[in-house]
């Protein structure tokens, strides 16, 4: 089971950056799990029992279809969570084979949904570490399994990935690593120029001078006056719709971007976007995600305040669609109506990377096509390489051949 602090490793990003938002978020009650949260913890699981062999790889295969309950959601096991947890699987399995044969005579030692707690910064500064390897005297590995496959997650100077390493220095009571190497992987995290897997290589040093920053920020966030700070770390704090900088942070972006608009209820009451500049436009976008972040958690304030009994002006809570119809009992389907037709769907090809898993890699060379992934909008800081645009394409300057044939033109 996951286990939370005020001041986790996986929200140090946020209070690092705003230590007032610890004492705010923890006024508020503990929010809901969402259903992307709860496919997370159900690939975790898968893995988790892999690794430690409780699970073959043939039968996690055959689990594809299979659901699972999470919390309050039904996860479907899909061929993409199959994959993405035997990746992790390899990765680290693939790790560990390597640092048993380089020779060195300290043992290797794996481990598994760890406690991670990093008491020379603070005894709450604490987490679950998914996997930690390391060998005394040469290496200690860091990984973290993101099945998010909404924003790509770095691997240099993450701040989560640190306080792991330097939970299991302290904990370990040793610094004696030549090398340390955190590592992301992130299966669904398509685009970024490393990989999927992605790891940076630091050293007890580093880590060791961060740490005494975390150990100051943790003292921030117990002081009366606590500095708020927006930005965007933003996005992922519970009391960004209670929070006085980010109310204050959005109005006055809206106000410099939509002066004069009173109240934008309708895409006809907004600007025309063919008579913005490109400038406004650029600053517009740029708060996106904050803005519909703050958005959502209103959403949900709102949604709690009416799911007991309050009002809120102007809104109500109605029913949904309905879910897809599931079988009660597939066995009883099967004694009703085997008899009658053949109630099982038809055999299907195993998909391309399920076989690959049993054939090898590059044995399905020319079996494949990949379609190019969609052309899309990201920030200048996106890791991710920039595109040459389809108009440049069309225009791409050629030498000049004089044949003659453009004569009379000029």
């Amino acid at each position: 089971m996951a286990l939370h602090s005020n001041i986790s490793p996986s929200s140090a990003k946020r209070w690092m950056a705003c230590p007032g938002s610890v004492a705010l978020c923890a006024q508020l009650p503990k929010p809901k799990s969402g259903e992307a949260a709860a496919e997370g913890t159900g690939a975790h699981g898968l893995a988790e029992k892999l690794l430690k062999g409780e699970l073959t790889k043939q039968k996690l295969l055959a689990m594809e279809g299979e659901t699972l309950r999470v919390e309050d959601y039904d996860i479907e096991i899909t061929e993409e969570m199959i994959d993405a947890v035997i990746l992790y699987h390899d990765t680290i399995k693939a790790d560990e084979a390597a640092l048993r044969k380089n020779g060195r005579g300290a043992a290797v030692v794996v481990e598994y949904e760890v406690k991670a707690v990093a008491g020379s910064i603070d005894d709450h500064v604490y987490g679950t570490c998914d996997t930690r390897m390391y060998q005394k005297g040469n290496t200690l590995r860091v990984y973290d399994f993101k099945y998010g496959a909404g924003v790509i997650v770095e691997a240099r100077e993450n701040e989560q990935m640190m306080i792991y390493g330097i939970s299991a220095l302290d904990q370990l009571k040793t610094d004696a690593f030549d090398s340390v190497v955190l590592t992301i992987i992130q299966p669904r995290g398509r685009g970024h120029e490393d990989g999927v897997v992605r790891s940076w290589e630091t050293t007890v040093r580093q880590l060791r001078e961060f740490g005494a920053k975390a150990k100051a920020a943790v003292a921030q966030t117990r002081s009366p006056n606590a500095p708020f700070e927006s930005g965007p770390h933003c996005r992922w704090c519970a009391a960004k719709a209670d929070c006085p900088v980010m109310y204050k942070a959005v109005q006055v972006q809206a106000q410099a971007d939509f002066s004069g608009i009173s109240s934008p209820k309708t895409l006809e009451s907004l600007p025309p976007v063919a008579t913005l500049p490109v400038e406004k436009m650029a600053a517009v976008l740029d708060w996106e995600d904050a803005i519909s972040a703050y958005f959502k958690a209103i959403r949900e304030r709102a949604e709690s305040i009416l799911n007991e009994g309050g009002k809120f002006p102007g809104f109500k809570l109605v029913q949904g669609r309905m879910g897809d119809r599931k079988w009660v009992s597939p066995e009883a389907v099967v004694a009703e109506f085997g008899g009658l037709l053949d109630v099982y769907a038809p055999r299907k090809i195993l998909s391309p990377s399920q076989l690959e898993k049993t054939v090898g890699k590059g044995k399905l060379d020319g079996f494949t096509v990949r379609a190019d992934g969609r052309v899309q909008l990201a920030r200048e800081s996106d890791p991710r390489p920039a595109v040459q645009s389809s108009a440049a394409l069309d225009f791409e300057p050629v030498d000049a051949v004089d044949d003659g044939s453009l004569d009379g033109l000029v």
